[in-house]
């Protein structure tokens, strides 16, 4: 027996459900935990774009500033280094919070498969998503290189001004 769900909310679309065993009150808890799981997703790939087109940006926008300036004037030479060790401190804990968005990102992909396994999905937002053409073009590489190459560009500015 299939169950079609019924809502009168025009966004959601009626999905057939496999499942015999899913009633009509448990396919509403599955489609609001779904629309949560779904947003939440969203919200985090959100954050990791703009925090990846954003610290790239702000690395070298003060670095710019920053070098030319800075070595004209041996009074700025420690100021200098101390926005270098915290531009690297900030990048190392923007990416400790990339590494706890990341394990977000797993749990609501296997929960969101888990939802579309439930409803019948065969491929949705998180169910049967396409695997990379080769094995360095994967979210974690690109961003282990944005924030390498951020950590590396503070890292040298440190050192352009001397011990």
């Amino acid at each position: 027996m299939k169950h079609s769900q019924q809502n009168e909310d025009p966004k959601l679309i009626p999905v057939e459900i496999s499942d015999p065993t899913v009633t009509g009150d448990q396919l509403n808890v599955l489609m609001t935990l779904y629309r949560e799981v779904s947003t939440t997703w969203r919200a985090l790939i959100d954050v990791r774009f703009k925090l990846l087109s954003l610290v790239p940006f702000v690395t070298v926008t003060v670095l710019t500033f920053l070098l030319p300036r800075s070595g004209l004037d041996p009074y700025l030479k420690w100021p200098a280094k101390l926005v270098c060790l915290l531009g690297f401190a900030i990048t190392i804990a923007l990416l400790i919070y990339d590494f706890r968005n990341s394990q977000l990102h797993k749990e609501l992909l296997a929960l969101g498969c888990g939802i579309e396994a439930k409803l019948g999905i065969k491929t949705g937002v998180f169910i049967n998503r396409p695997k990379p053409k080769a094995p360095f073009l994967t979210h974690r590489k690109a961003i282990g290189f944005i924030y390498g190459i951020t950590l590396a560009a503070w890292l040298l500015a440190f050192f352009a001004f001397g011990l």
